[in-house]
Formats: structure tokens, sequence, C-alpha cells
């Protein structure tokens, strides 16, 4: 093949893709190709919704199991393809490069960025979504994960995960979804932060998303603050941006998953160069907004600004070419909010006697929002009201106090006032609680329970469609669970382990395993779980046998903590002390691609707290004996629980 190519005359350097059938590396390695190229998907790919959950430790290592042959070493390592797809958050994509970096690679080229024009419904290919419009705090990732290509140097090596967090002038972390770049001259990060820049004064560059030390902004777009010269600066504000739907999910150019919304918004910059007062000049073609700054504050809306400092006189030429763009240059999707979009998810379930938060975004065609009120039932149907307040971008708040939260159902509605008209919520309709004909009925509606209730980590019935998990032929299906109404999953594997064909000499795995994130699904009834002292599993062995199952709850952390179970034909509940888990390997689900990387992850911590569990991990594998590992195994599962 290479012999063909150099024939044509072409004198450009090959690449080989080196990710795919590695048995025959040897091939590879022996040809003439200048370099082997490879690509990423460490949460694969189609998930059908936005993964939840800590998954840095899928991004932990790029391990090429070939990278120590003399003969690959000498060769150039690109990818040609790489994404955290389904992944919604902005943290993941430093730690890529990190990793890419760690293993050799020179350069990656991400997949795939979304053209504008189709990005608010995310049909170009649901499983990625990228575009600084509509993922602002992702594409503020994208470009920090460049910037360590540039910086950190190949083969650099930071440890495993919780220790490489933070590495060279970059930090990834999981509970902020936050990255962050800082250095004396640049700063840049994808959520509010607290991080001190080096030296304010030396700061020359600022790309960001929220709040932080030098700049203060309540919108959802993103905005790049950059110094032209002295008392100078080039400012550049995106307009709103709301996701009202899963972008992940099933997408058509029918529904939109995103909303663009022009707004005016308040910034505050706190640099020396610019002093306490500075004029705001509007450069971008089309627009007239004029604005000033008094203590560092003032209103501002998208578009490309000069930001001249008090007493300074700018000769600069809005026009003029300013690095690879000219100074006024803006380009953004124009307003396309049709109507008043009100996202909230109720809890499933919450606590009784405890207070109960409700957030929810909200979004209007209207510039301002009169009022938010939620109503809901107290005593009887005595209608109770609690004022929401303004927090971050498109959010409303409001607490409702725990001696309000009583055991039953908390039914409550979310009512918005614009220009004099109000519309109840969840149904929006053009009503008002008060109102002597209201007519809304379909509240939201939470389950009240007892704190020393059971708490349902996984239900089949509901969280099965949600598995991340291999296919399995002919399983993996929902079937009527020994409870009446109740549902059980059935997964019955034929193979414990199959050899992959694009590394047929990988040593082999015997190990099916399985993990739900049910982080959202008990934010409810997080505040007693280290109250909980047993776990309860309800389901059944198949084939007429015992099947031994690994069941591991997963921190925040990425530290499991598990304990097998041996499941039997007859049995419908096993009860498990909680004190009795013992740390165990957390295996890389969803599995990343390409499929020679590492199937389990080999760090975390060896402390576990209760308070902290995130995600369930169920593994078949584990335990069994070694003459039964190529026989078939399987289990009915109807429910997981603490109590």
């Amino acid at each position: 093949m290479v012999a063909a190519m150099q024939k044509t005359g072409c004198q450009k350097p090959i690449f080989y893709n080196m990710s795919h059938a590695i048995q025959v590396k040897d091939a590879y390695l022996e040809s003439n190709v200048q370099g082997g190229t490879f690509q990423w998907y460490p949460t694969r790919l189609l998930a059908p919704q936005e993964l939840e959950g800590n998954l840095l430790p899928n991004v932990d290592r790029y391990e090429i199991p070939f990278a120590q042959d003399v003969r690959f070493k000498k060769m150039a390592k690109v990818v040609y393809e790489f994404d955290a797809a389904d992944v919604g958050r902005s943290y993941i994509y430093p730690a890529m490069a990190r990793s890419f970096r760690t293993a050799g690679i020179q350069w990656a080229t991400h997949f795939s960025y979304d053209p504008t024009y189709i990005a608010d419904v995310n049909t170009e290919y649901a499983t990625h979504y990228m575009n600084l419009a509509y993922t602002p705090q992702k594409a503020l990732s994208l470009k920090i994960a460049s910037k360590v290509f540039h910086d950190i140097q190949l083969y650099s090596d930071y440890g495993p995960y919780p220790q490489n967090k933070e590495f060279g002038n970059f930090r990834v972390d999981y509970l902020e979804d936050l990255a962050e770049m800082v250095n004396e001259t640049e700063f840049i990060y994808t959520n509010h932060t607290n991080t001190k820049p080096t030296s304010a004064e030396k700061l020359a560059s600022i790309s960001g998303w929220g709040n932080s030390n030098v700049v203060k902004y309540d919108g959802t777009g993103a905005y790049f603050l950059d110094k032209i010269e002295e008392g100078i600066w080039r400012l550049e504000v995106m307009p709103d941006v709301l996701w009202v739907r899963d972008p992940f999910g099933k997408t058509s150019p029918k529904q939109r998953v995103a909303v663009i919304k022009w707004k005016h918004r308040m910034m505050r910059i706190m640099l020396p160069d610019l002093g306490e007062e500075f004029r705001i000049e509007a450069i971008n073609q089309g627009n007239s907004f004029e604005s000033g700054a008094e203590n560092q504050s003032f209103p501002i809306y998208p578009g490309t600004y000069l930001l001249v400092k008090k007493g300074v006189e700018s000769t600069i030429d809005p026009h003029s070419t300013w690095q690879n763009i000219s100074l006024s240059e803006f380009s953004a999707p124009v307003e396309n909010i049709d109507q008043t979009y009100v996202i909230h998810q109720p809890a499933e379930v919450i606590d009784s006697g405890s207070p109960y938060e409700v957030k929810a975004m909200i979004a209007s065609t209207y510039d301002q929002i009169e009022s938010v009120e939620l109503f809901f039932k107290g005593n009887g149907y005595w209608q109770k009201r609690i004022g929401m307040h303004a927090g971050q971008g498109f959010e409303y708040i409001a607490t409702i106090p725990g001696s309000l939260v009583q055991e039953g159902f908390l039914e409550y509605n979310i009512v918005v006032k614009e220009k004099g008209n109000y519309t109840t919520h969840p149904e929006g309709l053009a009503t008002h609680p008060w109102d002597w004909d209201y007519f809304a009925e379909k509240p939201y509606k939470v389950p009240v329970v007892k704190k020393e209730a059971p708490l349902y980590l996984f239900n089949a019935q509901t969280d099965a469609r949600v598995l991340s998990r291999g296919w399995l032929e002919n399983s993996g299906y929902l079937i009527p669970g020994s409870t009446s109404g109740k549902s059980a999953l059935e997964i019955n594997v034929k193979q414990l382990f199959i050899v992959d064909p694009d590394n047929t000499e990988a040593s082999p795995i015997y190990d099916y395993s399985m993990r739900f994130a049910f982080k959202d699904k008990i934010r409810g009834r997080k505040e007693n779980l280290d109250k909980k002292q047993t776990m309860v599993i309800r389901g059944k062995s198949l084939n007429n046998k015992p099947c031994k199952l690994q069941i591991a709850l997963v921190d925040k952390n990425a530290t499991a903590f598990g304990v097998i179970v041996e499941m039997l034909p007859d049995q419908e509940e096993y009860r498990i002390d909680l004190q009795s888990l013992k740390k165990v390997r957390l295996i890389t689900l969803p599995r990343p691609y390409p499929t020679f990387l590492p199937y389990y992850f080999e760090g975390g911590l060896d402390q576990f707290s209760m308070k902290d569990i995130e995600v369930l991990q169920l593994s078949i594998g584990p335990g069994i004996a070694r003459p039964d590992l190529k026989k078939k195994h399987g289990i009915m599962l109807e429910s997981v629980r603490l109590e």
C-alpha cells in the first residue's frame, strides 16, 4: 500500500490507522509509514441521554499496548478524532488532552463541530454536541484542551486520578463542572471559579463563563476579553443559551434542544489596566448599544466592543486586522426563542420534614419576566405561595420549608407573570391558581416519605432503559416482576468473554458489568444516606442455578466499594450489611473505544463515604470459579434499595 502511494509521486508523510486490529501491529510497525493515527471515544457512543456521574476515570489513561515498541517510538502519533460523547459537562476535555500528551500524541482533532444553523436541533450527530453559541462551556473546555497540547510536554505523567486533577497550569474538577487554565498572562475557565489569576496586572487574555475574580457576568453565553494596548481591551459577548431538552436524546429538525436569547445583562470587569471607570464602544456591524462603566460595572448586550480606560484616547480602527480576524468581527445566531420555557425536573421522592429546594430554568420571549412564584398545597386545598428569586442566567430558586413538607404527595405549580399575564406550569396554561375558573389539573407531584423509609437506588421498571451496559443477544429485556405492577430486568450472559476482533491477542477478562448513575434519582433524600445500614437486592438467578453478582456503590471520587452476592433461582431478596462492603475494582463504563483501552480504572481513594455515593456498578464475573467462567450466567433484577 505504501509503495503504491509513493509510486504516484506522493512525497507527503503517510499515516496508518493503528487503533484497529492491533494483533497485526507488526505489519504496521515494519512498514515505512511515518506515523500512526488513533481515535478516542472514552464514553462510547449513542447513550440516548446525557451521561451522569464522574467520568474522569474513563479518560485517566490513553494506553497504547505497543507504546514501548522501539519501532513505534520513532513514529509520529496523532489522533484523527475524539470526543466524550453524550457528556454535556465541561470538565473532561483538558483531562483527555493531558492523557493524550502522556501517551505521546502530538496533535488531535475533535469530532465534531455542529454547524450553527442546525445546532439548535443537534441533528448533525446527536451523540455529539459542540458549538460556541449553543455549548459555550464545552467550547471553552475545548479551547483549554488546545492549550494543554501546547503547554504540556510529551510523555509528562501526573499519576492517576484524583491526584492528577491539577497539572501544569491546568485544573479539572468534576464536582464543580470546571476546567480552567491560569498563567501569568492568560485565564480561561468554563464555570464559576474562585481561582485567583497569577497577576491581574499582567493579564492580557480572559475567556470564560460565569463569575471569576476578574469578571462577574450573569449571562449564559461565553465571553472573551483581550488586551489590545495599554488601557484598551476588546470584549466579545455571546448571547444567552438555554438547553430545553436533552440534546443527546432522540433529535429531530422539528424539535429544538436549545434556544438563543439576546438579552441585556450586567457585567463587572476588575482589571487594574482598565481601572474603575471606562467607556464601552460597540464596534460590530449593526450594534448601536452604548454603555459606560461605573465602579467597574456596566450593562452589556451581545456583540463586540472596545473598552477604553477613562483618560485614554483610542486611535484604533475597529475594522483593522487582529490576530486571525478583524477587531469588529462578531458572529452569533439570531434569537430563536418562540415561547416561554419552564425547565424543571421534580425530585423523584423526598423526605418528610426536610426542606425542598425547587430550581427551574425559565426563558421568555420578553426581555424581562415580571415575577415567578411557587404555588403548592399545604393543608388540604389551601394554596400557599413562595416567590422564586432569580439566580445565574435563567435560573429561579425557591425553598419550601421542611415544616410544610409532609408525608404523602407534595403538589406544586410554577406561575410566571409576563406583561401582566400569567401562565401556570407544568401545563403552560394561561391561568392563575387564584382564578375562579382555574383549570390546570396536572401539577408537579413529588412523593414524600418518612426519613426511615427504604431508599431505592435502582428500579428496573423506570431505570433499566438508561442502564449503561453492553449489548446481549436475546437478553436485556423487561419482564413482569414477582410483585404485581413491578418489572424485572433479565440479563442472561452466554459468554462472559468474547474475543475482540480488534484485539484478538488480549488477555481474556471474564466479566459483564453494568452502570447506573442514581445521583439525580436520590437528590431529594441524600440527607439521611449515612443512616442507612442495609442494602437489599430484589431478584433471583436464571438458568436454574445460582449466579454470583458483585454489587458496588461508587462515590463522587470514583471509588467503588462492593460485595459479591450469590443469587438463587428461588430466592427473591438478599440483605447486605453496608459495613461489609470492601473496595473493589472500578470498571470504565460505558466501555471506551478503541477497545484496547483499559477495562479497569487503577486509581481512586481508599476511603469511602455513603454520603457521596452516585453510581451503582453491577458485575457478573467476580467470584465465579475458573471452571465455570465459560458457562452461561444470568440474573433477573427488580430493584436495589437501602434500609
